[in-house]
């Protein structure tokens, strides 16, 4: 019996260690789920209502991502973009697929928002959604900043013409003006854009807030038809 015993206590033991050294090496190399690869275009995230909470989920720091035109942007969304540098592109779906031909899905005017309302977002979505042009937004935190990049983007031919949206209109053309091959302007009410015509303006600067959605589609879709 004692014999007996002690194999069954040997045959426990050695089960226990072969229990535990699989356990060890599971938690040495745990099996992950397979991370999908980065995608070689911006992010597709489509739906009405774009929150913080939505963006976390959906993408990562400098992402690309592309919005449907009619996606209305949260102000808590747009503070994340902000943060996290995140490149945003709206677009007409219906329209980007059923043109195949890579200038009809480029954007060449580049939007840079500082400031923002409810009826420019309105205005922007409906004009892109008429049209089917894309119409690039990204969102930086200030107009100096925004200045800088606009020139950088027009220096690198990158883009045609660069909208900002500001509180501060006048300083944003200001700043752009330094560069000589820079012809920027500042539009405060829709019968301005006959300075953009005179100018032929590569950067026009806008009130991001003030005006109504009129007043910003009329401005748009002078802007995207130039």
């Amino acid at each position: 019996m004692k014999l007996a015993e002690l194999n069954i206590d040997q045959i426990v033991n050695a089960v226990l260690k072969q229990i535990q050294h699989g356990a060890s090496a599971s938690s040495i190399n745990p099996v992950s789920p397979k991370q999908p690869s980065s995608p070689t275009g911006p992010i597709q995230i489509s739906g009405r209502i774009i929150t913080a909470d939505l963006l976390s989920q959906k993408t990562t720091a400098s992402a690309s991502v592309q919005f449907e035109s009619k996606a209305i942007i949260t102000p808590a969304a747009r503070d994340y973009i902000k943060e996290q540098r995140i490149l945003v592109s709206s677009t007409s779906v219906t329209s980007q697929a059923a043109n195949s031909s890579p200038a009809q899905t480029s954007s060449s005017w580049l939007s840079l928002g500082v400031h923002s309302s409810e009826s420019l977002e309105s205005a922007a979505a409906s004009v892109i959604r008429d049209s089917g042009d894309i119409w690039e937004q990204q969102f930086v935190d200030s107009t100096e900043t925004a200045a800088q990049q606009a020139v950088m983007e027009i220096k690198s031919e990158n883009k045609t013409g660069v909208v900002i949206f500001t509180d501060q209109p006048a300083t944003a053309a200001c700043l752009v003006n330094r560069n000589e091959i820079i012809r920027g302007v500042a539009v405060r009410r829709p019968n301005d854009t006959s300075d953009i015509a005179e100018l032929n303006a590569n950067v026009i600067c806008i009130p991001g807030r003030g005006l109504s959605f009129t007043e910003y589609r009329n401005l748009l879709k002078y802007i995207l038809s130039r």
